[in-house]
């Protein structure tokens, strides 16, 4: 982006950035914008306080159905408890459908399954697909990879329950926003790695490849499992640049929107990262950081969304550029307008909404000759 001249993450330059917004936003955010609420709060009451502006059932989308349920434990060695999960169903006519895992965002640290819930719903009636969102476990108590291995417990689980499900074992599809996009992209280089027999040489996935071994001793063929689509809305993947900078910490964007006066300041972003890595952690490791994977070849094909007014922007973007160097087909669209966050506020942004009926389509079209 052009800069005016005008000092970046002067106040004067943030006024003039937010004139990108839609006017929808502006009108949404008003004067929160300019005064972003400190971290600085115990995280049960960040919680809580979140759970209050999205978890108000005032907005719900109706559906044909939905239930409950928990994904067990792998075996009786595995520390991990059972994940809660969230099934959703567009229609009750019996008939097999595509299965979309969905990973909820924020920030590793906050949101859930009923954060999530109405956009869930909305996403299912869209594609005419049935929707498991899962409950992955939360930093700062379960840091990486606990999320990770949750997200790929689940759709070991999903796979072989798909006529629990009412959904079509050749029709699967993984998507999340922010940090649930990084989840979506870490499981589907974690299949890949598996059937590459990858996965099964690194002793910290010991517990994943066992439960691989107990669904194929109990019939359930993993090796046939393919992830068809994944959807990757405005995650953190952190993608190196020409110069070694991280984009996820350093970027154009990062530098317009990430100083004040948008969503998700890096003062936020860099809170929620000391919750989630833990000390000593490799930063270079793909289940980590997918963008600095050295091969990105054999991942599904991929969506990619990413917001015009989004610190995350070029980050998502160059993570969509390295899947198409190496080959994935990929379609990357940029929304202008809005911020990170977005699909959430579906019922106050039109193009939140659009991007919905697009997200539907995508999923559609993906499965329509399978």
């Amino acid at each position: 982006m052009e800069h005016s001249g005008i000092e970046c993450g002067s106040q004067e330059r943030i006024e003039e950035l937010q004139r990108l917004l839609h006017p929808q936003v502006r009108a949404f955010y008003k004067q929160k914008l300019n005064h972003p609420p400190a971290l600085c709060a115990p995280v049960d009451m960040l919680r809580k306080a979140s759970d209050i502006t999205f978890n108000d059932k005032v907005h719900r989308e109706s559906i044909a159905g939905w239930r409950d349920l928990q994904i067990p434990p792998d075996d009786k060695t595995c520390r991990a408890g059972a994940i809660p999960a969230r099934v959703f169903w567009p229609a009750a006519d019996g008939r097999p459908r595509p299965l979309l895992l969905y990973f909820h965002g924020g920030g590793f640290v906050i949101h859930n399954i009923a954060s999530h819930d109405d956009l869930c719903r909305r996403i299912a009636n869209a594609a005419d697909c049935v929707v498991l969102s899962v409950g992955y476990r939360l930093a700062p108590e379960h840091p990486w990879p606990a999320c990770m291995e949750d997200g790929y417990r689940a759709l070991l689980w999903a796979f072989a329950h798909v006529q629990e499900l009412c959904a079509d074992r050749s029709r699967i599809a993984l998507a999340g926003d922010s940090a649930g996009a990084t989840i979506s992209a870490v499981v589907s280089m974690m299949h890949r790695d598996y059937l590459r027999g990858q996965l099964q040489a690194h002793p910290r996935w010991q517990a994943l490849v066992r439960r691989t071994a107990q669904e194929n001793r109990a019939g359930c063929a993993i090796e046939e499992l393919r992830i068809g689509l994944q959807i990757l809305c405005y995650g953190s993947f952190g993608c190196l640049d020409s110069e070694g900078r991280d984009l996820s910490k350093d970027s154009d964007s990062i530098r317009d929107f990430g100083n004040g006066g948008f969503v998700l300041p890096r003062s936020s972003m860099e809170w929620f990262m000391r919750q989630y890595v833990p000390k000593g952690a490799d930063e270079a490791h793909p289940y980590l950081n997918p963008g600095r994977a050295e091969d990105l070849s054999g991942l599904p094909k991929t969506l990619c969304l990413s917001a015009e007014c989004d610190p995350l922007r070029d980050d998502g973007e160059a993570f969509a550029r390295r899947l198409f160097l190496s080959k994935t087909p990929v379609l990357c669209r940029r929304v202008r307008g809005l911020m990170h966050g977005f699909l959430l506020y579906w019922y106050r942004f039109d193009q939140a909404k659009e991007e919905i009926g697009r997200i539907g389509w995508e999923i559609r079209q993906a499965f329509a000759t399978c």
